[in-house]
């Protein structure tokens, strides 16, 4: 019983680590934080993570392309 709790949380952390492999921490970084915190925290402070860095990514590409269009 323990040992599929233990597997369930570890696959849930590895999610997690999924979920913000592509932001400033990294899979690893997301995937400890989840193990240390819960994967319900660490899955919901990565989702925020990924979504910022996407706006930020579209601000800058916006901001490139206003810069295209002034010249």
């Amino acid at each position: 019983m323990w040992l599929l709790f233990i597997v369930a949380y570890i696959i849930l952390c590895v999610l997690c680590g999924l979920v913000g492999k592509n932001t400033r921490f990294g899979f690893i970084g997301w995937f400890l934080i989840s193990l240390i915190a819960t994967p319900v925290i660490g899955c919901l402070l990565a989702s925020i993570a990924y979504f910022r860095k996407r706006k930020r990514a579209n601000k800058a590409r916006q901001k490139a392309l206003n810069k295209h269009k002034q010249a």
